[in-house]
């Protein structure tokens, strides 16, 4: 059979056709698709893959080329791919001699011609098959994906039967989930505060809000109040979604002595510490009859540090959040809904809130520049593209007179707004009653809007235009982007581009849109789970594959339920859908066999395997292109995905005596020629961009840390996958790293009794006194239960800019790639800081977000928000900052030890167990030196004795205002922060002694996190560590009709050293400054060199007429960098 001897078939015809088939070929299911055997009824290899990929068919029947009116037709069957790896693909694509003649995705089209797809679940016989070769022989050819065209019009082709290509779609097992509450990591309630022994009845959360980008949930809890208490409490509580545990509890404070409501509906600001709340300066019952304002409140510390002026108009709801610009100042858009219904000044008000500056402005004032309808209040809304400091927004409306459904408006309308204006239109208007717009969304994989509608239909408009026409779907009352008060509960969420959440509050469902076709799926059935308290909100991460929300009638208060599924990205193929299918398609592994560590998901589309071949080798094949480790320990089969650019904590640390010599050395370090260095990747995949045409691409180099290479070689590194470009790029990275750290290796043993390594470890050591991070490559048991092992070093850090392809990594929302900027002016930390004026010393702390170790931070500065400029790096790192949550007693003497008062800190981030007891000896000289307080007014403590139990911690015995920082202790309060001082962990950087007062922006990131998307901090350098400390002893004696003043001077290099008689200045000058006080009022300064000075009778009688009963004076020591240091005062009665 000449037709089918060399692979696909192509007849042709039109009256000069060759071979044609006498016998249709056929065959029974059991012929061809046994295990192990993918041969076609044609006798060709089957193809077979997963996920979304493209297969050119094989024409496995033909009838005969048939003339009709003109035209020549055919029948024909064509074979795509045996379902070996999914149940069943679903046809996305189909194309005849490259013409896309069937797309079920945007834009759709569809054939007029007779195609009828089979998705592999079929169990009956194509029809036409079956008229055609009888029931004796004919096959439903279970298992494999393959379509039948029926008097298939061939004329466009040039008379012959084109070659058909199908983009298919695997479906993908659903993970399994589960529901568990959060772990509460502080005391009790009523053991936590006083207040609750005082009449209350007992904490409850009314309000939550999820930072996404940090892994974070927000819960505020207020006390359930006895009737007629006013309501003055409140605390922030911060959950960690990776640990699911209370990582930090504070309570809500206003310096300024401002008051609050009960907090109820919040809304965070992604990827800082911020949330924003509709509140006014009230503490009674909670109403909406009084203008609001906004208050911006942080929630590590719960301070409230912002509040806007209030809108000319009463009740509002904050709804959503979008950052705009983080340059010179980080800003975000605030959306709010108002609604007073007494007046038509309803709907739509914007803020920008900048916490870099922290200043709130309104741009759209319903009672000043009504934006939307009249008489109109926001229904749903959807946050769009944000370029170049604006934001496109698109909302739907309700006539503000109904609460709950009904009444919804025709018009979708479209906002454009920046930090300074707000324009509008509108976007697309319904004109079928019964049909109007009760929830949008938008898709960003095409710049459309969705809009869902009343009959339950969903349409994407782009341009105007109808793009397609889903539904209606069963579920009428889904709510997309729905706000709270329309239907009681409402749905915030994060999604892959391309989908979105909704909730069916009704029958108590979570679905998942799909915005490419309009098709919806349930995500959670939220009566399936056994900690849903049903609380209003419920936070959705389509990418990481969780959904929270709080209710405490299920939970204690400031706990959350956590939904989580076994996949990052459940309902698309990545690399942990591959692996699990591969390792359990022959019965080798059952599902739960597996592990997956670090897996950040959306690392490819799917997998085409067209070719005969193993499963292992696939797997190794699949497994080298990322650098997965595939490693089968303790009864498991792990995966490892490769740690790399900073983002993964060391798995042990390796001490000088857990290693043995091998051969007469403990470790060999081999430094490698650099031949092996890659200057770029050719990666060969199929791409989704190309309708998965399999394409070469060449990446270049990284620029940055990595810019010259000993080698000009290339790697081609061919692969199975359908990927998109950036998801090549990330392997192409990958590559080109592996590249780079095999140059160096190490050789070592290590001892018996200890915890063994394995491959894919990250261990650490010392090597000739510098620190280094290898990974294990492969680790050997010997005899005598000892380890031979080769690692080669990781690395820490890199950057992932190409020269040849302008593609930026998909960005891995992980907890660790995420890094807090705590601002410590501090006093002078060390005498071998100074700079002895040539400059001006200035400190700071990175550390990460919840439980998750932050292995490695940038800190970059800038002058002007242009151009950022890396001054401070730390690696391998579990900083610990945390939050005062009670000071005992008022402190003592800072001049000498306080045995009675504690220091009470929630420990929000970094490991706990560090924080530790000292030995007398170690405490007087210098150990547990800590920060607390906030930026500008740090109190420097020693604390001796510790006790940490569930992320408290007690400090006592302590010495208060060590290094001058004294002057703040009357400052501290609740909400303070609390830093240990770590040399090994703190950053040090220094600014020209010029950039005195001058205010420069700084970002805190690691290496995967784009600048632009992280928060920029304005900071002035104050020159806190030159700034001399006040003098002490300050005395004042009547001299005939003078008065002689006088103190004891103490220096910023030898602070211990306070009482010597003459103690290293520290200063280029010697001079102090004495102000002469009548109240507040300065009468005058006299100027000394040394720490004393005669105040004169006549300057007495000038300012005085005669001599006073008491004097009051301040003094203060000169510095040349920063002028007047600490300020001393004192009254003394002459």
């Amino acid at each position: 059979m000449a037709l089918f001897s060399t692979g696909w078939g192509r007849p042709t015809g039109g009256g000069f056709f060759y071979d044609k088939a006498s016998e249709p070929i056929s065959s029974r299911a059991q012929d061809y698709n046994s295990p192990g055997d993918n041969s076609s009824p044609a006798g060709r290899t089957i193809p077979a893959g997963s996920g979304t990929s493209a297969y050119d068919g094989q024409i496995v029947w033909w009838s005969d080329f048939t003339p009709k009116k003109g035209k020549v037709t055919a029948s024909f069957a064509v074979l795509f791919k045996d379902c070996l790896f999914a149940p069943s693909f679903g046809l996305l694509k189909l194309y005849a001699d490259k013409e896309l003649i069937v797309s079920n995705t945007a834009p759709l089209r569809q054939s007029t011609q007779k195609i009828r797809f089979h998705d592999g679940t079929q169990t009956t016989p194509d029809p036409l098959l079956l008229a055609k070769l009888g029931a004796d022989k004919v096959s439903s050819w279970p298992g494999l994906a393959y379509a039948v065209f029926e008097d298939f019009d061939c004329t466009p082709y040039g008379n012959h039967v084109p070659l058909i290509r199908a983009v298919l779609s695997g479906v993908v097992t659903a993970q399994p989930s589960s529901d568990e509450l959060s772990t509460i990591t502080f005391e009790d309630w009523a053991t936590y505060d006083p207040h609750f022994g005082e009449g209350f009845y007992r904490a409850e959360s009314k309000a939550s809000a999820a930072d996404f980008a940090k892994g974070q949930i927000y819960v505020v809890v207020h006390p359930r109040l006895v009737s007629g208490t006013p309501e003055t409490l409140g605390w922030v509580v911060v959950v960690d979604v990776a640990s699911n545990t209370e990582i930090s509890r504070a309570p809500l404070f206003d310096r300024t002595g401002a008051g609050w409501r009960r907090f109820e509906d919040i809304v965070a600001l992604q990827g800082s510490d911020y949330f924003v709340v509709s509140n006014d300066d009230m503490s009674s019952v909670p109403s909406h009859t009084t203008p609001a304002k906004l208050l911006l409140v942080n929630a590590m510390s719960g301070e409230i540090v912002m509040r806007s002026a209030p809108l000319g108009i009463n009740g509002r709801i904050v709804i959503a959040s979008a950052l705009i610009e983080s340059g010179a100042a980080t800003r975000y858009l605030v959306f709010c809904d108002c609604f007073e219904d007494t007046t038509v000044r309803s709907g739509l008000a914007i803020a920008v809130v900048d916490i870099t500056n922290l200043s709130i402005s309104w741009i759209v004032d319903p009672f000043d520049s009504p934006a939307g309808g009249p008489n109109a209040r926001v229904v749903s809304l959807a946050i769009g593209p944000v370029e170049d400091g604006a934001a496109t927004f698109y909302w739907t409306e309700q006539d503000r007179s109904d609460f709950g459904f009904g009444s919804f408006l025709p018009d979708v309308r479209k906002g454009i707004a920046s930090a300074t204006g707000f324009s509008e239109a509108i976007a697309y208007s319904e004109s079928e009653g019964g049909k109007y717009p009760q929830g949008v969304a938008y898709d960003e994989a095409d710049d459309s809007i969705v809009v869902l509608r009343e009959d339950g239909s969903i349409r994407k408009i782009r341009d105007g235009a109808t793009v397609y026409t889903a539904g209606p779907h069963a579920v009428t009352n889904l709510g997309l982007n729905l706000q709270l008060y329309i239907s009681g509960w409402c749905c915030q969420y994060v999604a892959r581009p391309g989908h979105a959440f909704a909730l069916d509050a009704d029958n108590r469902d979570i679905y998942a849109i799909d915005l490419a076709d309009g098709s919806i799926a349930i995500r959670a059935d939220l009566d399936d789970f056994e900690f849903i308290g049903w609380s209003d909100v419920f936070h959705v991460d389509g990418i990481n594959g969780w959904i929270a929300e709080y209710g405490d009638w299920v939970s204690t208060a400031g706990q959350i339920s956590l939904i989580t599924s076994g996949d990052a990205t459940p309902g698309q193929v990545d690399l942990v859908d591959i692996f699990t299918q591969l390792a359990t398609s022959d019965g080798r592994f059952d599902a739960g066999d597996l592990v997956f560590i670090g897996f950040p998901g959306n690392e490819c589309q799917g997998f085409n395997l067209a070719n005969d071949t193993t499963i292992d080798d696939v797997e190794q094949s699949i497994a080298a292109a990322f650098d997965v480790k595939i490693v089968e320990s303790d009864g498991k089969r792990k995966y490892f995905w490769p740690p790399r650019d900073g983002s993964f904590a060391v798995d042990q640390e390796l001490a000088h005596q857990d290693f043995v010599e091998t051969g007469t050395q403990t470790n060999i370090k081999t430094i490698n020629a650099g031949e092996d260095e890659y200057a770029g990747v050719t990666f060969g995949y199929y791409d989704q961009d190309a309708d998965y045409q399999k394409l070469e691409q060449p990446f270049d180099r990284p620029r940055g840390v990595f810019d010259v290479t000993r080698s000009k070689k290339r790697r081609t590194i061919p692969s199975l996958l359908s990927m998109t470009a950036s998801q090549a790029l990330r392997a192409a990275t990958l590559a080109v790293f592996r590249s780079v750290l095999g140059n160096e290796t190490y050789a070592f043993g290590l001892r018996q009794g200890m915890a063994h390594v394995e491959p894919a470890d990250t261990v650490a050591f010392d090597f000739r006194s510098f620190r280094t991070v290898a990974r294990i490559r492969e680790a050997t048991f010997k005899d005598d239960y000892t380890q031979e092992c080769l690692a080669y070093q990781y690395l820490q850090y890199s950057e992932a800019t190409y020269d040849g392809a302008s593609l930026t990594p998909p960005q891995i929302a992980a907890i660790s790639l995420h890094a807090r900027l705590i601002w410590l002016d501090t006093p002078l930390l060390s005498r071998a800081h100074d700079l002895g004026g040539t400059g001006l010393v200035q400190y700071a702390q990175m550390t990460g977000y919840g439980t998750a170790a932050l292995a490695s931070a940038l800190l970059y500065r800038s002058d002007d928000g242009a151009i950022f400029t890396l001054i401070s790096e730390r690696s391998d790192m579990t900083p610990v900052a945390g939050v005062i949550t009670a000071i005992s007693g008022t402190p003592t003497d800072p001049f000498s030890t306080d045995f009675a008062n504690t220091i009470h800190v929630a420990i929000g981030t970094g490991e706990p167990a560090s924080i530790q007891s000292v030995s007398a000896e170690a405490f007087y000289n210098g150990a547990n030196l800590a920060a607390i307080g906030r930026p500008g007014a740090w109190v420097l403590i020693h604390y001796q004795d510790a006790a940490v139990s569930d992320g408290l911690a007690v400090l006592s015995t302590i010495i208060w205002g060590a290094q001058g920082s004294e002057v703040f202790i009357g400052d501290l309060a609740p909400g303070d922060l609390f830093v240990p001082l770590d040399p090994a962990k703190y950053s040090r950087f220094t600014t020209a002694a010029g950039g005195l007062g001058e205010s420069r922006l700084y970002k805190a990131a690691t290496a995967l996190v784009s600048l632009g998307t992280v928060v920029t901090e304005a900071h002035v350098s104050t020159g806190a560590a030159e700034k001399p400390y006040a003098s002490v002893n300050l005395r004042a004696a009547v001299d005939g009709s003078d008065i002689d003043l006088a103190a004891d001077a103490r220096s910023r290099l030898s602070p211990w050293e306070m009482f010597a008689a003459d103690p290293d200045s520290g200063e280029a000058i010697d001079a102090f400054e004495w102000d002469i006080m009548d109240g507040d009022t300065v009468l005058r300064t006299l100027e000394s060199t040394d720490p004393a000075v005669t105040y004169a009778d006549a300057d007495i009688v000038t300012d005085f007429g005669a001599l006073p009963a008491t004097l009051t004076f301040r003094l203060a020591k000169m510095s040349a960098t920063v002028g007047r240091g600490h300020l001393a005062q004192a009254t003394i009665t002459l």
